[in-house]
């Protein structure tokens, strides 16, 4: 509750030490394309797995604060839709499965770009992502279960908070529309069994492509 509280404040401080003409909105949608990787020992060994990216989707928005004609901050408040699937072969036979996450996702982009918002630019910009993880399901052969998530080694499947590093390239024409890759690496620990003495660690990644239009 804690980091929620300071990132809402460092947001307001942001957006009100900019001036009204330096400040644009953009919608955005797009796909991405997500996985996990995870590792757990097991017999003195150690397993790791990383699943199959499959297709999802994000959207959401973008808000642009400029600092000046090259440097701007970039938050932005995005629906995002993470697919991932998971193979494992048994005596011949492949069994799979499919994970689909929803989440609240928040980047901070801090911006470079080679001119200013109201003309075509280059951009490129680096800062932290978070996720807030709240719903979900598993979907292999004929069977569909709903992911829990929370803290509890016994009973939830993934930690409902995520936070990674993120960062973006992309271009924007004078009129106002803009296309951007991006990729968003996860550095917590979403396993909420590491606390059973196997060492299990979960970890997302993803990638994706959008288009947006500032107002």
């Amino acid at each position: 509750m804690k980091m929620k509280i300071s990132i809402a404040a460092f947001l307001i401080i942001c957006i009100g030490s900019f001036s009204y003409s330096q400040i644009r909105i953009a919608p955005e949608v797009g796909a991405n394309l997500s996985s996990y990787a995870s590792k757990y020992d097991f017999n003195n060994s150690t397993i790791s797995n990383n699943s199959k990216y499959q297709l999802g989707a994000r959207v959401g928005a973008i808000l642009d604060l400029g600092i000046n004609d090259h440097f701007a901050i970039q938050p932005g408040v995005y629906y995002n839709m993470a697919r991932a699937k998971d193979e494992i072969t048994f005596l011949g036979a492949t069994f799979s499965e499919t994970s689909t996450v929803h989440s609240l996702q928040i980047p901070l982009y801090f911006m470079f770009r080679t001119a200013g918002s109201d003309e075509g630019h280059l951009f490129v910009g680096v800062g932290p992502v978070f996720d807030w993880n709240f719903g979900g399901s598993v979907k292999g052969g004929n069977s569909k279960r709903d992911l829990e998530f929370g803290n509890n080694s016994s009973t939830d499947d993934m930690r409902p908070l995520d936070f990674g590093a993120s960062a973006t390239i992309g271009f924007k024409l004078e009129m106002g529309a803009f296309v951007r890759a991006y990729y968003n690496l996860g550095l917590s620990n979403l396993s909420p069994k590491d606390n059973n003495n196997n060492n299990h660690t979960l970890r997302s990644r993803s990638f994706g492509l959008s288009f947006g239009y500032f107002l």
